[in-house]
């Protein structure tokens, strides 16, 4: 819900009191109070991998889509 002042606020309910008034970026209209960093980080690295795939003129091969996301390879020593 919406005030006439463009301030987002929630009702309360039986599981608890009302949120407070948050203000909402106007362009996106999200409540700034929600925040996943773990989501936020995946759709950077996304991000990247899209930029550098659309750079590219052929597909990216395996290694190329490791080292834009910054996947590391360890090799395990022979264990015979």
């Amino acid at each position: 819900m919406t005030s006439a002042d463009g301030v987002l606020c929630a009702a309360g309910s039986a599981n608890g009191p009302a949120l407070p008034a948050v203000a909402k970026d106007e362009r996106t209209e999200l409540d700034l109070r929600v925040q996943d960093p773990a989501a936020l980080e995946e759709i950077e690295l996304y991000s990247e991998l899209i930029i550098v795939a659309g750079e590219s003129a052929q597909p990216l091969s395996q290694a190329e889509i490791d080292r834009v996301l910054g996947v590391q390879t360890i090799k395990l020593a022979d264990s015979r």
